[in-house]
């Protein structure tokens, strides 16, 4: 496959389920909504940021049941699509490599789906269920970059990586609060790095996602949402290198209320310490 701007996509799929999203042991997308009434949800994910150098990488969704429920209802399912292209020409060259589904799921795949190994039993009235898939990349041009060489987290007493990150998350939430943006935008330059990198950004196209992000910092309606240590839990991902600090509900930590819009807009914010004696950084 000759594409000289590879990128990988993970269309998803989920309905009347809860459903955490990884890709390489790092949560790329998370559905879990407190509303009764929203049952389904369908978006595209990008993967080249966490995939971070030819290897063969992995796909999972860990799967629970919707808010209030104790196991799967018969119209329950998700559906993964891992798709490649080419940035240059993105609908001449988009294949899709695999298909995963959720047993008896309402929908209907089209007839070129390569099926994975299947089962036989359907996931109604159970109160978990995982799917995953593997592939092998050969086309990525850019290697052991991002979290790949950081500190393994793993090794951390439990409780100081929860202090230090809480700390993190403070010196951010503090510069958001003051709407000093370009102070969040040079602790955020490693991320826009990684991300410049991995998606062949042309300095226009950062120049761009910078601002967007100022915007927000700068709206005067969006108002922060505070948080509290007795409220979260840390997240070890990326194979020990990398982590976040959620809240119990599964939130970001960092959500701006809109309320003119009557949304929320939430900053994800990972971190990573690069040797022993460096601080965590946004990554």
């Amino acid at each position: 496959m000759n594409l000289s701007q590879a990128a990988y996509t993970l269309s998803i799929n989920i309905n009347n389920c809860h459903a955490e999203i990884w890709c390489n042991d790092v949560i790329i997308f998370e559905y879990k909504s407190v509303s009764t009434q929203k049952k389904n949800i369908s978006i595209s994910v990008p993967l080249n940021h966490v995939i971070l150098k030819p290897c063969e990488f992995n796909i999972r969704a860990t799967i629970t049941p919707r808010f209030r429920q104790e196991s799967f209802e018969k119209d329950s399912f998700v559906r993964l699509q891992l798709f490649v292209l080419d940035y240059l020409n993105p609908k001449k060259t988009k294949t899709k490599l695999f298909d995963l589904k959720t047993p008896e799921s309402s929908d209907i795949p089209e007839k070129n789906t390569i099926e994975l190994p299947s089962v036989t039993k359907g996931i109604e009235g159970l109160p978990y269920y995982e799917i995953s898939g593997i592939f092998k990349d050969k086309i990525l041009p850019f290697n052991e970059i991002g979290w790949i060489n950081s500190v393994d987290l793993n090794e951390y007493d439990s409780k100081l990586l929860l202090m230090e990150l809480f700390e993190s998350y403070n010196t951010v939430y503090t510069m958001l609060v003051n709407k000093n943006a370009e102070a969040f935008l040079n602790m955020n330059a490693e991320k826009d790095n990684l991300m410049a990198v991995t998606y062949y950004l042309k300095s226009d196209e950062i120049k761009h996602h910078r601002n967007k992000i100022k915007n927000v910092i700068q709206n005067d309606e969006l108002e922060l949402i505070p948080f509290d240590i007795s409220n979260i839990e840390s997240v070890i991902m990326g194979k020990g290198n990398v982590a976040k600090l959620r809240r119990k509900n599964g939130l970001p930590l960092i959500i701006f209320n809109d309320p003119k819009n009557g949304g929320t807009i939430k900053l994800d914010l990972k971190f990573h310490k690069k040797n022993a004696t460096s601080k965590f950084s946004i990554i």
